[in-house]
């Protein structure tokens, strides 16, 4: 362990140590760092643990009765928080549930701050960043509206951005197996990620270059999918159902969502609103996404091209992609940045950091309001300034840095 990281770690430890010690006396309120969509995580993990059913709505509601009283005014009704990933993400989930809610609710931050952390230096080093500006990584992952986003509502989407960047960092070191184990995480929000499956699985049947990853990464999903059952061994069945709109108790199903997707959007434009409407954006992407690597299969890099897949994935995503999901932009944001460290124009520095700031500004401006995290707007904007960093980096020609291939 090298002496910084111990220093982050001890750093880290204080924290923590003091945020428990000046909270203690309000550790049970939930009015007091109110858990947010931590709540389903926590209590999907602790059903889980019981035998129960992760995916009943009555099971969640009578889980979460207890820590969030203090939040509603008739706690018999509650109307549960509910959680839609796969079973292979209830692992993850049963860490918390084996938790006090509120020590959970701290590990599952710590998680996500680590994520996020781990993310952005990796990525700064994986796109080529000179190293003496590391510190921006960080800077711009912690100040990122969707990283805000991402602490406050206690979601998951921190691990599967690591999974990708270490599937990445691993691709590169040659370590196909660890860099498979890593991309298996990113099924915890598979529609988030699409048509970086596409590509991978077209990868390893006809590049040849990361079989082994795919293989690890099935392997690793096998396990992850296993696990559960050893608690409860009708989880698979019982997810299926509930993904099918069964199930007791008041809840919200996938097809009751408010989605900032071009998909959801289509859906509402159509007679009937028919909710197989949502995913016609992304049957149209997969094409389009087949026919770009198999012109560029010969020199597919997936340093330079990963960002461009998330950036697309999430344009095209058929549901999901709230403000928290959106901290998988990080890929293209700090690519970005890393371009413009190359570039000696300050006019475009200050332009783009006015106009990446003034996004970040609004979008965090607008917590609170109803539906906040719906906002297909930012990942437009977002979308829209790297594609003007992509154009103005092409006036100068900078390096390619490629990593190694099998």
């Amino acid at each position: 362990m090298t002496r910084s990281l111990a220093l982050w770690i001890a750093a880290l430890a204080v924290a923590l140590g003091a945020m428990v010690a000046a909270f203690h006396s309000r550790f049970d309120d939930s009015r007091l760092l109110t858990p947010q969509d931590y709540m389903e995580y926590w209590s999907a993990g602790r059903a889980l643990l019981n035998g129960q059913n992760p995916y009943d709505g009555a099971t969640m509601a009578d889980w979460q009765r207890g820590p969030l009283a203090p939040m509603v005014d008739d706690p018999a009704n509650l109307d549960p928080i509910m959680m839609w990933n796969p079973p292979w993400a209830l692992p993850f989930a049963a860490v918390a549930g084996a938790c006090h809610w509120r020590v959970g609710q701290i590990l599952w931050l710590v998680m996500n701050v680590g994520s996020v952390v781990a993310s952005a230096v990796l990525l700064w080093k994986i796109f080529g960043g000179p190293k003496e500006k590391a510190w921006l990584a960080v800077l711009l992952g912690f100040a990122f509206a969707p990283t805000v986003f991402l602490f406050l509502m206690g979601q998951i989407s921190g691990l599967p951005v690591l999974g990708l960047v270490g599937f990445l960092w691993n691709v590169r070191k040659q370590r196909f197996a660890l860099a498979g184990i890593c991309a298996a995480l990113t099924a915890i929000k598979p529609h988030l990620f699409a048509l970086f499956a596409v590509v991978l699985v077209l990868e390893a049947l006809l590049g040849q270059k990361v079989w082994r990853s795919v293989l690890a990464g099935g392997i690793a999903l096998a396990a992850f999918s296993a696990l559960p059952l050893l608690w409860n061994p009708h989880v698979w069945t019982q997810y299926r159902a509930a993904m099918a709109g069964e199930g007791t108790g008041p809840h919200h199903t996938i097809y009751d969502w408010v989605n900032p997707t071009l998909g959801y959007w289509l859906r509402w434009q159509l007679p009937g609103a028919p909710f197989r409407a949502m995913f016609a954006p992304l049957l149209l992407a997969v094409p389009c996404t087949i026919a770009y690597w198999w012109v560029r299969r010969a020199t597919w890099d997936w340093t330079s091209e990963s960002p461009k897949l998330v950036l697309a994935s999430i344009l095209v995503a058929p549901y999901g992609a709230w403000g928290f999901d959106l901290v998988a932009l990080l890929l293209p944001v700090l690519q970005a940045t890393v371009w413009l460290t190359r570039d000696d124009r300050p006019w475009l520095h200050v332009g783009l950091a006015i106009a990446y700031s003034a996004v970040n500004a609004v979008a965090i401006s607008l917590l609170g309001f109803a539906n906040s995290m719906c906002q297909l707007w930012l990942t437009l904007c977002l979308a829209a300034l790297y594609g003007t960093v992509a154009i103005a980096s092409q006036w100068k020609p900078f390096p390619v840095h490629r990593e190694a291939t099998a």
